[in-house]
């Protein structure tokens, strides 16, 4: 029970500080192809919560929301490990590519997962989707 109520603190702590902004200056800049013009093409990014080593010595970060409420293409940057690893989950909830692991959480209540390599150390990971 009191890993429970911990695990409710920490979710909802999350929600109210990393939920997204108003903000319209998060944004990138995507060159069109056609032109040579840049474009301005609004994104979002999401910090996954850190929640430790497991299963294999590997580190997990869980996200806000359900696995299926994110878009079907977005990117995974975890610190130190991969740069903007091109994620397409065409619908399904469970991805696999380059030794990352990307699922919608077996705990109900929890959203979407991932878990990298035992070889990254890092704590930090976050998505961008548009």
């Amino acid at each position: 029970m009191k890993r429970v109520l911990t695990l409710s603190f920490l979710l909802i702590f999350m929600l109210a500080f990393t939920g997204c902004s108003d903000n319209d200056d998060d944004s990138s800049t995507a060159t069109n192809s056609a032109t040579g013009s840049g474009v301005a093409i609004p994104s979002t990014s999401e910090d996954g919560l850190y929640w430790g080593r497991h299963n294999g010595d590997r580190p997990h970060w869980y996200y806000s929301m359900a696995m299926r409420d994110y878009p079907n293409d977005f990117y995974l940057t975890v610190q130190g490990c991969t740069t903007r690893l091109a994620i397409n989950r065409n619908g399904t909830t469970r991805v696999e590519l380059g030794g990352y692991l990307l699922k919608q959480s077996d705990v109900p209540g929890r959203g979407m997962v991932v878990l990298a390599p035992s070889s990254c150390y890092s704590r930090v990971s976050y998505i961008e989707f548009q």
